[in-house]
């Protein structure tokens, strides 16, 4: 697995879900400045990547949350589960 320039394993093992998306957030930018989370058009799983696609955004957590509020999730049991 190919780690981000400065980051250890260790490192990253210690590393909160916030902490993970803020530096996915710093990283944003080098390409076009916007992030879209979908399902891969080949049909290869998920993707988060940086684009200029339709519907792209500058922010990656709102890319996650635009993601999911388009899936047919069972929100109900999400929400027992808070």
């Amino acid at each position: 697995m190919q780690l981000l320039a400065g980051f250890s394993q260790i490192l990253i093992n210690k590393m909160t879900d916030t902490e993970r998306l803020n530096k996915l957030q710093e990283i944003v930018g080098r390409y076009t400045g916007k992030v879209i989370c979908r399902i891969s058009t080949s049909g290869r799983g998920l993707r988060l990547h940086e684009t200029s696609r339709h519907g792209a955004v500058e922010s990656i957590r709102e890319a996650i949350d635009n993601f999911l509020m388009e899936q047919e999730v069972g929100w109900n049991e999400i929400e027992q589960h808070k």
